[in-house]
């Protein structure tokens, strides 16, 4: 019920509120996402947290396929509801087995239950064999909003996309309020490219 989302997640940095809240008209086939409410944890739909929050993403291939799949599977969910259920009907893109909209909390704590569950099985594994399986490992214990923070983070330190473009993404007001979330990541960045152009200036110099 999560995996989509999971990966929407981890791969827009979407606030888990937009990301509940998304409708069904938010996402056509030209592989444009566009985020105009929000669904809190007291079950009620709400406005962006700022204007700038309202925003169209562009997806990539693989996110159109998964998204895509995803209002084929709420088709058929709808004709396998009854019809005290199909009273309760809405738009929204991700639901639960009964066709409800997901709570933001809901979404978190199975993020949660899930990651534990994981690292406990790995855990267990590696106290049995000595090592874990082959291409795994035990992951940090983080919240799902951290998904939010690993997205700029890790587009921060690559260099593949301007400070500009990463904070229109995740929805910011201005550049300077990702400047100011992330300016560990801009120091140590900045650090780097002293220490990087030195040894490249200097070369072998000795003092």
């Amino acid at each position: 019920m999560y995996y989509d989302m999971f990966i929407l997640s981890f791969s827009l940095g979407i606030r888990p509120s937009e990301l509940c809240g998304i409708s069904e008209s938010d996402f056509v086939n030209n592989g444009i996402l566009s985020l105009n409410r929000g669904y809190d944890r007291y079950g009620v739909l709400t406005d962006l947290k700022t204007e700038s929050s309202h925003r169209p993403l562009e997806l990539s291939d693989l996110l159109v396929k998964l998204l895509n799949r995803r209002i084929v599977r709420k088709k058929e969910l709808r004709l396998r509801l009854s019809f005290e259920e199909r009273k309760e009907d809405n738009d929204f893109l991700f639901t639960n087995i009964k066709g409800q909209p997901i709570n933001p909390n809901n979404y978190s704590k199975a993020f949660k239950k899930l990651l534990r569950t994981h690292n406990r099985q790995l855990e267990k594994y590696q106290k049995e064999h000595g090592t874990l399986p082959p291409n795994t490992q035990i992951l940090p214990d983080i919240r799902l909003y951290d998904a939010r923070h690993s997205f700029a983070t890790n587009n921060i330190l690559s260099n593949s996309a301007s400070i500009k473009v990463i904070s229109e993404i995740l929805g910011h007001s201005t550049v300077k309020t990702t400047l100011h979330n992330y300016s560990h990541v801009t120091q140590s960045m900045n650090k780097k490219t002293i220490d990087d152009y030195s040894k490249k200036l200097l070369g072998k110099v000795s003092l």
